[in-house]
């Protein structure tokens, strides 16, 4: 959406004397690999090679890394800490708390392009999709099933917006194949919650009160009782006024406004992450 707010994040903690270490995700800059085949378990992976990398350099402190992670990065984070005794702390920015599978139908609602005539049957045909997905079936005849929901629930209410037979049929086609990637297969499965619940290390979680994609309330909800039910002694759980899932301040928090607005992080969430990183050091 124009910003780059990692960017922005990573020179802020620089210049208040934190090492960062960003890195680009598969098959992107200089990465290698097939962005397109990936799942969140491989990201977590990459995390891990980054904190070797990070504890081969003689200017790092190997006792002091965390991990940032913001929206799905928030997610990986636990993930990827709870493999390795290498990790100190962790930052989850926007994090979900709650199932993918419940992650993806309100996504499906709150982030559609377009209106519905009854949101609940919506609702029902998005679990069914993911039903599908997940199931025990042969990828042919999943596609295949996906395919032939997909046309009987969207077919009438595309056609209702005025959308043309061909238009109809290759959007069905892309939606098909966006579910069916082992991306979004491993994610309906994955419930946050369970690395969450692991996590014995000290965590801080942000999450803006006018977030669009990952409802502020719900998801630090989870976060908080899976943190609780592993017994975490340390963490902090913060829901930032007046800011969206990019961490802007904004009006509406809407996906369209993000472009719109100057401000690429707020300094609110900037001074929270550094003080409580400082925090973190200090205590230990």
């Amino acid at each position: 959406m124009t910003h780059r707010p990692f960017l922005i994040l990573s020179d802020y903690l620089a210049r208040k004397g934190i090492a960062v270490l960003r890195y680009d995700d598969r098959g992107y800059g200089e990465s290698t690999g097939d962005f397109s085949k990936v799942t969140t378990a491989d990201f977590a992976q990459d995390v891990i090679s980054a904190v070797h990398y990070l504890k081969s350099r003689s200017d790092i402190n190997p006792n002091q890394i965390g991990l940032i992670g913001q929206s799905e990065g928030g997610i990986v984070a636990p993930l990827a800490a709870n493999q390795t005794s290498d990790i100190s702390f962790i930052i989850a920015l926007a994090a979900t708390g709650i199932p993918g599978s419940e992650t993806a139908v309100m996504q499906a609602k709150s982030l559609r392009p377009f209106p519905v005539p009854d949101e609940a049957i919506f609702s029902e045909n998005v679990r069914k999709s993911i039903d599908i997905a997940t199931s025990e079936l042969e990828m042919s005849n999943k596609r295949n099933a996906l395919k032939a929901h997909n046309e009987a629930y969207l077919t009438p209410i595309l056609k209702s917006l005025g959308a043309t037979d061909e238009n109809i049929s290759v959007f069905i086609k892309k939606e098909t194949e966006a579910v069916l990637r082992p991306w979004s297969i491993y994610f309906y499965n994955y419930n946050p919650a369970n690395e969450f619940e692991k996590l014995q290390i000290p965590m801080l979680s942000l999450n803006g009160s006018k977030d669009q994609q990952v409802n502020a309330t719900i998801n630090q909800n989870a976060i908080r009782s899976a943190l609780l039910k592993g017994e975490n002694k340390n963490y902090k759980i913060v829901e930032l006024e007046n800011l969206n899932h990019l961490f802007q301040e904004c009006k509406t928090g809407n996906m369209n406004e993000y472009k719109e607005i100057e401000q690429t992080m707020s300094p609110t969430a900037l001074k929270e992450i550094s003080n409580w990183i400082f925090e973190i050091i200090q205590a230990n």
